[in-house]
């Protein structure tokens, strides 16, 4: 069965439990205001956006945002493995596309 039909209620509890927590304790972020932060950053990269939505008490602030993203980066190790058929030290090229943006013309642009 589906998870959110079984808990719909439980969602609206812990979400609601989740803003009186940031409300009583705004140092505190927790992992609601965190989420739905990043989520939104990462679709719509709109700072203002996500200023909008803290001020309203619904995510962490974007310099919040930024500070657990580089915590989060400096606890990666250091040191990568590289797959035995790539040589150390040597050129290697990376390619990227657009494909997600504008999926529904060509160029990926209006």
């Amino acid at each position: 069965e589906d998870l959110f039909r079984q808990s719909r209620k439980w969602l609206k509890v812990a979400s609601i439990g989740y803003d009186i927590i940031s409300c009583k304790n705004e140092r505190y972020i927790t992992p609601k205001h965190y989420l739905l932060g990043n989520e939104v950053f990462r679709h719509e990269r709109s700072l203002q956006l996500l200023t909008i939505l803290n001020r309203f008490g619904d995510t962490c602030s974007y310099k919040s945002l930024i500070r657990l993203h580089e915590r989060i980066a400096s606890k990666q190790p250091s040191s990568t493995t590289l797959p035995k058929t790539v040589q150390p030290n040597c050129f290697a090229v990376k390619v990227a596309d657009n494909f997600d943006l504008n999926k529904e013309t060509i160029h990926g642009e209006n």
